[in-house]
């Protein structure tokens, strides 16, 4: 049994130049990296791609739901089946305009506040200058 250690590594390396030395270098090949990143790239193209389309919806006789072939626009019966993505941007939209309309103060608010804390301020200053005159007498 050989035991593989540096110097072993070395023999051989030195055995196999000697033995190749008319054979030209070969340049490694990158066949099977560039059917990987072909295979990697197709794949999430194709589970990138989604269909955020909306349709529109009818009734019918008997109560089950269709899509009907009419546009979104043009919908009559007032359903329209949506995307998770639309729902999504529709929530969201919804939820930062509810945000805005609680939250959301105008500049003369805002003038209004600052000068009610600056007036409190002074006179609160005032009132502990005159207090502390006071109290040394």
């Amino acid at each position: 049994m050989i035991k593989n250690n540096k110097s072993f590594d070395k023999k051989l390396d030195a055995a196999w130049f000697t033995f190749n030395k008319d054979e030209p270098a070969r340049k490694p090949s990158y066949f099977l990296t560039k059917i990987l990143l072909l295979i990697v790239f197709l794949s999430l193209i194709f589970f990138s791609f989604s269909s955020s389309a909306s349709y529109c919806l009818r009734e019918t006789s008997n109560g089950n739901l269709r899509i009907d072939s009419a546009s979104v626009e043009t919908c009559t019966s007032g359903l329209i089946l949506l995307s998770k993505t639309e729902y999504d941007a529709i929530n969201a939209d919804s939820i930062v305009a509810t945000l805005l309309d609680l939250f959301e103060f105008s500049v003369e608010d805002f003038a209004l506040f600052n000068a009610i804390c600056l007036v409190g301020f002074i006179s609160g200053h005032a009132l502990g200058r005159v207090s502390r005159i006071l109290g040394k007498t």
